[in-house]
Order: C-alpha cells, then structure tokens, then sequence
C-alpha cells in the first residue's frame, strides 16, 4: 500500500537510456535464440517475478513465432525469478536483463525498454496466455502512423472468468487510453522520450503515460488506440481475497492519480466511448465500488507524507463561520503556507498562488493539493475555476505572477467545494465513527 504523497508525478522525466537504468540493472546477458545483423520490427518485453510454468509457456510461443520467421526480439526483465526457471527460459528468448532487486512492474518494463533494439515495443504479462499470431498482431496494430500506441483485447483464460469492464472492450477497433498495459504496444522512441511509466504506479500507468505524453508532445486522444485483434487471456483475481486486495489497491492508485493529474479525467473523456464494452461481472462492481468510496474519503492528512507543492496564501472572505473554513484548511492534504484574516489581502514572500474561500464553504481535503498540482503542470495557466456544488459561483486560484490570460476548470470526483460536506463524506464519517465506538467497547470487555 503506497503512502500518501508517494507518487507526485513529475510531467518532465528523464529520457529512459541504458544509463539512466543502470543502478537497477545487475546483469544483461544473451538467451540461447539466434540473432541476426538486421534490426528487429519489433521488441517483446516480459517482466517477471515469481512466476513459474506460465512464464515458460508464454516464452515458448512468442519463441515459436520468432523461429518461424516473425522478425521479433524478445526480451526477459528478472524481477525476482528462481535460477531453474531462469535456466529454462534463457534458450527461449533473445536478451536476459536481472534487475538488483524487485523494481516493480513499471519500473521493470522501463529497465526493459532501455535494451529494446526495435522500433516498436510490446509489454506482455507474464502469467498471461497468447496464441501463436499475437506478435504479427502486434505488428500490425501500428501500421498506422498516427498512432504513438495501441491495447489489446484481455478476455479470461477460462470461459465465465470474471473481468473489470477495461479488460475486454469488444470485437471494435477505436481510440482509447492504454488501460490494459500488459497488452499494449508502443512505438519505442516516444516511450523511452517521454520517461516511460511511472516507476511507483502498479495501476493506471498506460493512462497516465498517455496523458504526459499529451502534455509533453501535444498527443491528441486519436493518438492512442484500441485493437482487437491483439488477444490476450489473463485472469484478474485468483481468490476473493485477492480481488479485495487488488480493488483496495487499484483504487488508493486511482485516488493519488487524480491528485497528482487533477485533469487527466478531462483527457479521458475525449476518448470516444466504442464496441460492446462489457460490464464487469456484479461482485467486481460491487468490491470495486466499495473500495472506492473507502479511500475516496479516507483522509489523515496528519499523518500524510508531506508533498512539494506550490506555495499557496488562502484568504476567507466570511468572518462568519471562519473555524469551519480553518477546520478545512487544516485537514488539507497539504499545508497552506499562509491563511489570511477575513478582509487582510498580505501575501507571503513565496506564495506562487492564492485562492478566496468563504467561511461557510466545505472544502475536500485534496483541493489545495490539486490545485497546486495544475499550476505546477500547466505553466500558462493564471486561473483555475472550481465549480461550486449547489451554488452557480465558482472558486477562483490566481496565479499571483501570472502572465498570460488562459483559464481551465477543475472539476473531477471527488466534489471538491461545496456549502455542505457532500452526503457520502457524511456517512462514511458517521461510518467510520461508529467503527470506533464498537472497537473501543470490544476492546473494554
């Protein structure tokens, strides 16, 4: 479980090279596949942990489709193998690359991708299943050239398996973020360019990868695609515990993304919606949805990790009510470095921004962290606009020194500024609350 603060993500990154993986990489060395002098068309990159006889099943059909002809590298990250399983694999693939430890699964593909001879690259889970044409699927899938990267279909290995509703997105090519990324293919100079994934990210990463690179080169949503044809089989969960875990997990990722990208739902929904989009099976929707509201209002800012964000100056207009506004401002995910008395207009030194707030009004405790975040990824911006639940007025954050004219609006889920504490917050209050009270009587007894 990542702490609170652990992932501000940073728009500019370092271009991935084999230098700037080096402190991760322990050993490289060549499989036992025959190499040619002509370059690869494309790179297939399976990171690996544990994983044991799927590993194996998995190298030897890509392995297959390399001695047949198919012009395909393919390359194996050891996050953390036993030395038989890596023994058996080695005849099978082309370049073998031990990390020094367990990177994780992001940072293990970026470790691989320093070491990709092709133009396209390909990240295949490695306790997944393919059939014997996925690399020329995955070819084929760029042949457009508009296209910086494509997911594929993940469809369950046995018939009735249970998917959440990103997995499978029909029998329809279209555009869509990289939300599968296990079954993507990118083109591998923009990848290694842009930074590649988030190293901290287990979760959410193809998305947020896309929307840096929107940032970073201006990559529109037509940039990124969706091919059926890439199919891939692999199971979510393997007991109901494990789907608890995995939801909790998936979701705290989620609620830190959309701190750290305040606006990269905006960038998603341009993606048009396409195909017979599956609805997940009914205990995923309901786990999921549970462990969402579980963390979207689970908030200790006193014991959060501190961020480094923009210096901020709040002033509360209202003199009515003003300990409900400093209530709220000291549950901020972030310190205010100055909040002001009602009417004063001072500014500290290195305040970079401020924003107005009125004493009645309900503020969520990541508000000042998103704001921030904007300002920090959008360098032209001089004014966010937050929309007031129940009130037609918006909050307004000025940049203090800003140049430029330009405005975005700030509205994702959260609600984020409202005159009352939205009813789900109250009752998971009220929840929480109650849980206290039976612990603090069962622990009497």
């Amino acid at each position: 479980m990542l702490p609170r603060g652990q992932i501000l993500l940073e728009t500019v990154k370092p271009r991935i090279t084999r230098e700037s993986v080096a402190s991760d990489v322990g050993e490289v060395r060549s499989g036992g596949l025959a190499t040619t002098t002509v370059a690869p068309a494309i790179s297939m990159l399976v990171v690996a942990y544990r994983e044991t006889d799927s590993l194996l099943r998995l190298l030897r059909t890509l392995a297959a489709a390399a001695n047949t002809g198919v012009s395909c590298e393919i390359i194996l990250v050891d996050n953390g193998l036993q030395p038989d399983i890596v023994a058996a694999a080695l005849p099978l693939i082309h370049q073998y690359v031990k990390c020094q430890r367990n990177v994780g699964c992001s940072q293990g593909r970026n470790v691989g991708a320093a070491f990709c001879q092709a133009p396209l690259v390909a990240f295949v889970d490695a306790d997944a299943e393919v059939d014997a044409d996925y690399v020329e699927a995955c070819i084929r899938a760029l042949d457009d050239a508009t296209l910086l990267a494509v997911r594929g279909r993940v469809v369950p290995r046995a018939p009735g398996g249970q998917l959440p509703t990103h997995y499978d997105l029909g029998p329809v090519a279209g555009r869509a973020p990289i939300a599968a990324e296990g079954a993507s293919v990118w083109h591998t100079a923009p990848f290694c360019d842009a930074g590649g994934f988030e190293a901290s990210l287990y979760g959410r990463e193809g998305p947020v990868l896309c929307y840096r690179m929107h940032l970073l080169f201006g990559a529109s949503a037509s940039a990124f695609g969706y091919a059926p044809s890439i199919v891939l089989r692999h199971d979510y969960f393997e007991s109901p515990q494990h789907l608890q875990s995995k939801l909790e997990r998936n979701a705290r990722i989620i609620d830190q993304v959309d701190r750290a990208y305040p606006m990269l739902r905006g960038f998603l929904a341009e993606f048009p919606a396409f195909g017979a989009k599956k609805r997940a099976a009914l205990p995923v929707q309901v786990r999921s949805q549970a462990a969402h509201a579980k963390i979207r209002w689970l908030h200790r800012a006193a014991t959060d990790a501190p961020l480094p964000v923009e210096p901020v100056a709040v002033h509360i207009t209202s003199e009515s009510s003003t300990d409900r506004a400093r209530k709220c401002l000291a549950q901020q995910t972030v310190a205010c470095a100055h909040v002001g008395e009602p009417g004063s207009s001072r500014l500290p030194a290195n305040c970079t921004w401020q924003i107005t707030v009125g004493g009645d009004d309900w503020l969520h405790p990541t508000l000042i962290e998103r704001i921030g975040n904007v300002f920090r990824q959008y360098a032209d911006v001089a004014t966010i606009e937050i929309p007031r639940r129940g009130s037609k007025e918006m909050l307004r954050a000025t940049r203090v020194d800003g140049a430029s004219a330009r405005t975005l609006t700030l509205a994702p889920p959260p609600v984020l500024i409202a005159t009352h504490a939205p009813a789900e917050a109250r009752v998971f209050d009220l929840a929480q609350r109650a849980l206290g009270a039976f612990s603090t009587l069962r622990s009497r007894r």
